[in-house]
């Protein structure tokens, strides 16, 4: 979730950065809450959607794989 490296100004509106977490996310909390940092999808879940969505369109004939 975090970034390596420490970030001193913010990656959204430049100012600077005063803690460590916030240093680490590149984003101060409002930007973070903004951006919506921290509120992306898992892998697993974003392939078992896609899973999912793939075997709906083979199941109501809308994908044709021959």
């Amino acid at each position: 979730m975090f970034d390596t490296e420490l970030h001193e100004n913010c990656k959204r509106c430049g100012r600077a950065l005063k803690s460590l977490v916030s240093q680490r996310k590149g984003y101060g909390p409002d930007c973070a809450e903004k951006v919506g940092y921290g509120k992306e999808m898992d892998l697993t879940n974003l392939l078992e959607g896609e899973a999912a969505h793939v075997g709906d369109q083979s199941q109501t004939g809308l994908r044709n794989d021959n």
